[in-house]
């Protein structure tokens, strides 16, 4: 049903790294939000006020919220899909991410409010009816929930929309809703006892902590975000497969929307390889990399003297023992310089370390390497600079 639906209303629907196309996917589940949350609204309202049910009434307010949450979602892809302008070179893709932060907002308003009810219903002890027919129309809601959480997770993942991922997991989270007050109204009709007011708490306490991850979700992004592993290798792979690279590292991905990625590297060259040919090695893989996945990316060039045996030797020993003492850490920028009016010669190198690291444990460590260093060179002097690296560690 959902491949249908899409086919039979966006022109292009396989085109999704196309704006308009994005907008379409966007707006379609937006109106599909908008009609069933209404509709449900509308049926649970009438069913819960007839049965004096606190859950049920709780349940269609926060359905109407939902139908809110969808028209804001339009609107926050229509202003993100805005192109860029003289103020915003960027374009305006972040503009999603900040949507998705007030639907998380509209989420725990829900949430509070529900958990207000249904504490007051503890304490006050009303009496809840049973009717068949109300039960078949929250059957019918717990479907249609599922149905849309499933339909929006499906389009995020195709546009790469963090609007519609947290429109679809509170869509899940009304699912469970539905099927909590389900079970509440069993228990009234076959037990005879009332938890209405106990079934609304629970919910309610897991709305407010869907809604807190759900903010999270929407501001890490806005925060800064490291570089996913799986991003990082896909990229290091293709940027070492050129000719004339030797390694690279330092990789750093700015995101300004879905669509919307700007990053750099450092890549480590041969000292002695001519200057116009690697601006043209240069030139291709950031050429290539945009084709393959839509990253800008600016690429800054570091010559490593591999004519120098000598110091690929000395590399080569540094950098097994320290993969020894640290297997996440990483080795770059190895140079050896000479000193003025001095016999003795500088080891200098980058060491990037995981940020569970101290700074106590990034001293010792430098300590460590340096002292093994001294006992394999004795004639050398070592300067490490300790960074920490832009990947993610989730």
């Amino acid at each position: 049903m959902n491949n249908w639906l899409i086919k039979t209303t966006i022109k292009n629907h396989t085109r999704t790294e196309e704006k308009k196309v994005r907008a379409a996917y966007g707006y379609l589940a937006g109106i599909a939000g908008i009609i069933c949350n209404v509709a449900l609204f509308i049926a649970k309202f009438i069913t819960g006020t007839i049965l004096n049910s606190i859950s049920i009434v709780a349940d269609s307010l926060n359905n109407i919220s939902d139908a809110g949450s969808s028209v804001i979602s339009i609107i926050g892809i229509r202003l993100a899909g805005k192109p860029a302008d003289r103020k915003h070179p960027f374009g305006h893709g972040r503009l999603e991410y900040i949507t998705s932060f007030v639907i998380s907002f509209f989420i725990l308003a829900a949430g509070a409010a529900l958990l207000q009810s249904s504490v007051k219903r503890i304490f006050s002890r009303g009496t809840v009816g049973y009717s068949n027919i109300s039960l078949l129309i929250l059957a019918v809601s717990a479907f249609i929930k599922l149905w849309l959480s499933i339909f929006n997770k499906k389009i995020g993942k195709l546009i790469d929309s963090q609007i519609l991922k947290s429109t679809a997991a509170d869509a899940m989270n009304d699912f469970f809703i539905t099927l909590a007050t389900i079970l509440s109204l069993l228990i009234i009709k076959f037990a005879g006892i009332n938890i209405d007011g106990y079934i609304g708490a629970g919910v309610s306490i897991y709305i407010i902590i869907s809604g807190l991850l759900l903010i999270k979700k929407a501001l890490e992004p806005l925060i800064g975000e490291g570089v996913d592993k799986k991003i990082l290798a896909e990229i290091t792979d293709k940027v070492r497969s050129y000719d004339k690279i030797i390694g690279c590292h330092d990789l750093v991905i700015h995101s300004y929307g879905p669509s919307k990625n700007m990053a750099s590297i450092h890549v480590e060259v041969p000292n002695n390889a001519d200057i116009e040919e690697i601006h043209r090695i240069v030139d291709n893989i950031e050429r290539d990399v945009y084709k393959e996945t839509g990253i800008a990316m600016v690429i800054h060039t570091d010559p490593v003297a591999v004519e120098s045996r000598e110091l690929l030797e000395k590399k080569a020993a540094i950098t097994a023992f320290v993969k020894k003492i640290e297997p996440e850490a990483e080795i770059h920028d190895f140079r050896c310089i000479r000193r003025s009016n001095s016999d003795n010669t500088g080891i200098i190198f980058d060491l990037v370390v995981p940020y569970s690291y101290w700074e106590d444990e990034k001293r010792k460590l430098v300590q460590s390497i340096k002292k093994e260093t001294g006992r394999l060179y004795a004639d050398c002097f070592c300067d490490i600079f300790v960074e920490n690296g832009f990947v993610s560690d989730e």
